[in-house]
């Protein structure tokens, strides 16, 4: 199936929600997941069309309309929201942007630790003795088990921990693109269609293929 991957469309109008419906629709995609912060007049307008809508209502929503149409499904406000399509499992947590954000702003990873280090020794040393000093950096931390990791790593284990069988991980509140993989869960950010910074609509947004496993990352041009 194809997914329709949106986020944070506050500050909308309802021309800019009925282009999520047309690119939905272009793209063949089966139904819409927004990870958060949809405004709580826009649940259930029909201008999102009648695809399966599924939603993750945050702190903004304080009045979501008690009577939806039958395509929308509202989930939880909390950090354990599943969807389920067959054997696909897809997690749902609006807040986790923030989190992977800090996480990709120059914390590096463990690899990237460990290259810098054999660089410089090669730089100092030479080749011979920077071969021997990467064979200690992962002998001790092969034994100590103490290895540096970035959030989105944390993040993952503790999903797979929970959800041994989630496939991705959707979320928003950044408004920022992003995708990373581990553990055979991808990581997805659609970023924001709402406004930028700059005032102007991102309309930016992602979808998913779980036939083929393709995550394409896409904005609306008009």
């Amino acid at each position: 199936m194809r997914i329709f991957v949106v986020s944070d469309t506050h500050d909308c109008p309802i021309s800019e929600l009925k282009l999520i419906a047309g690119e939905a629709k272009k793209r063949q995609c089966d139904c819409i997941i927004h990870c958060g912060d949809l405004e709580d007049g826009h649940f259930g307008h029909p201008s999102l069309g009648h695809l399966p809508i599924w939603v993750f209502p945050t702190e903004m929503n304080e009045k979501i309309p008690p009577h939806l149409p039958d395509n929308w499904h509202v989930l939880q406000d909390d950090d354990r929201q599943i969807i389920r399509f067959g054997k696909i499992a897809i997690y749902v947590n609006h807040y986790l942007g923030v989190e992977v954000l800090r996480a990709n702003l120059g914390i590096p990873t463990p690899e990237a630790q460990t290259a810098e280090l054999i660089e410089k020794a090669k730089t100092k040393y030479g080749q011979w003795a920077a071969a021997k000093i990467q064979h200690k950096l992962w002998g001790w931390f092969s034994r100590r088990k103490h290895w540096p990791k970035s959030l989105p790593f944390q993040i993952v284990e503790k999903i797979k921990q929970e959800f041994p069988d989630v496939h991705y991980c959707l979320f928003g509140h950044s408004h920022h693109q992003f995708f990373h993989v581990n553990y055979d869960v991808a990581l997805v950010n659609p970023g924001a269609f709402g406004k930028g910074f700059d005032g102007q609509p991102k309309r930016s947004f992602a979808t998913i293929d779980t036939k083929t496993w393709d995550i394409t990352f896409s904005k609306v041009l008009a």
